[in-house]
């Protein structure tokens, strides 16, 4: 398919495609021409389950390993908005392509209203060689085998998807591998997340910890096969994200199935974004399947950040004078986090009473009374509220306590 609007992946043409792919279609559309912006593909690209297909411009015969691909700036971009889906899913020839012209004739055009009868083409061929295989195998078996993109700027997921299509390597492949994982399908009424096989780890948006997704490798070749598990990373600033498995080798005896279970995790200070690359399957010392991954992170995790107040009694009349002791415990590596208190009133009004107060890697401070009593009354609505946030950005809130009401005096 070619035509479309939009980039949400809730619309009546993806409700549309769903049906078919869940009937037992392969469903193959453009990305669109609308890059080289992000989240710019158009449904029903924008949908999850079918085939999305990106405009690149291949090296030619005289370069078989790709390093002179590029891709056409029109082409569309991912990620998908709401989910941060992976697309497109491949990239294949749609550049100064020779076609019929509707008004009859020839012409020579471009986009990737091109590539996608490409991509088609391959999936049609494929159908017919594995006429058992479902949408999501004919899909993996394009996916897997798709070669890097070396073109400068092409080696993002989410620009390339899985790469360029090896229509030969797509055919021949005795492997296919697939990630279970939940995926939004919509129609008409409703929209739900089911589990689906896919062929690219889309994690969405996360938080650091323990996300995890099960691969699965199946060979359909006429032999035992050892497989190698490893990844490699697109983006990664600072090195803060780690992607692992449980199993880095594993055997799969003809006819059978292997499931890997792969985790990302990111460091706590880790900034916010998109993290992407590649998990590689190899077998021989071959690489036989690529799947990209990304996420998005957009949360934090709290800090070892401990806050006391042993002194704030409340007797009916008045508070005690209170010392509050914060105490970080490698809160992270090597960095300091930032404490601000801040005073609430019963009128609304809000001061600050100690503001970037600077708490290094396993240290402590304390803040006490001093002789120079500023003493909080006991107002009703009145109430205390400490921070914690990190590179001197608020938004970067990593923990919060209040203490309602309260009196307090700091030196």
């Amino acid at each position: 398919m070619s035509f479309g609007g939009g980039n949400s992946p809730f619309t009546a043409f993806t409700s549309a495609v769903n049906v078919a792919v869940e009937a037992g279609v392969v469903v193959v559309s453009s990305a669109g021409n609308s890059g080289p912006g992000s989240s710019t593909v158009t449904s029903p690209g924008s949908e999850h389950l079918i085939i999305t297909v990106g405009n690149g411009i291949a090296g030619g015969i005289s370069d078989p390993l790709g390093i002179s691909d590029t891709m056409r700036d029109t082409s569309s971009r991912g990620p998908i908005m709401l989910t941060y889906h992976i697309k497109p899913d491949i990239i294949a020839p749609g550049t100064n392509v020779r076609t019929a012209n509707i008004d009859g004739g020839y012409t020579t055009t471009s986009g990737t209203s091109l590539s996608a009868p490409v991509i088609a083409g391959i999936a049609a061929l494929l159908i017919e060689a594995f006429p058992n295989d479902t949408p999501y195998e004919i899909k993996a078996r394009i996916m897997n085998t798709a070669r890097p993109m070396a073109g400068a700027g092409a080696n993002n997921v989410f620009i390339s998807g899985a790469g360029f299509v090896r229509p030969f390597e797509a055919l021949t492949t005795h492997t296919i591998v697939t990630v279970e994982h939940g995926v939004p399908i919509s129609n008409i009424q409703t929209a739900e997340f089911v589990s689906r096989r896919m062929s690219s780890l889309s994690f969405g948006s996360v938080a650091p910890r323990n996300n995890t997704m099960p691969l699965q490798i199946e060979n359909r070749g006429t032999t035992s096969r050892v497989y190698a598990i490893s990844h490699t990373f697109n983006n990664n600033p600072d090195n803060a994200a780690s992607l692992s498995f449980d199993r880095t080798n594993v055997v799969v005896a003809a006819g059978g199935t292997e499931n890997i279970v792969v985790t990302l995790n990111f460091e706590e200070d880790a900034s916010f974004g998109f993290y992407e690359g590649y998990v590689l399957v190899s077998t021989g010392g071959t690489v036989i399947a690529r799947l990209p991954f990304a996420a998005n992170l957009t949360e934090t995790v709290s800090p070892a950040v401990t806050i006391d107040t042993p002194n704030l009694e409340f007797d009916g009349i008045s508070f005690a004078l209170g010392t509050i002791q914060l105490s970080a415990s490698n809160a992270f590596r090597g960095n300091s986090v930032l404490v601000e208190i801040r005073r609430h009133t019963a009128d609304g009004s809000v001061s600050n009473v100690h503001t970037n107060r600077a708490i290094s890697a396993g240290g402590t401070i304390n803040i006490n009374p001093s002789s120079s009593v500023n003493t909080f009354n006991p107002q009703y609505g009145e109430y205390i509220e400490i921070n914690v946030f990190r590179n001197n950005i608020r938004q970067h809130l990593l923990h919060r306590q209040i203490i309602h009401p309260v009196v307090f005096s700091f030196d």
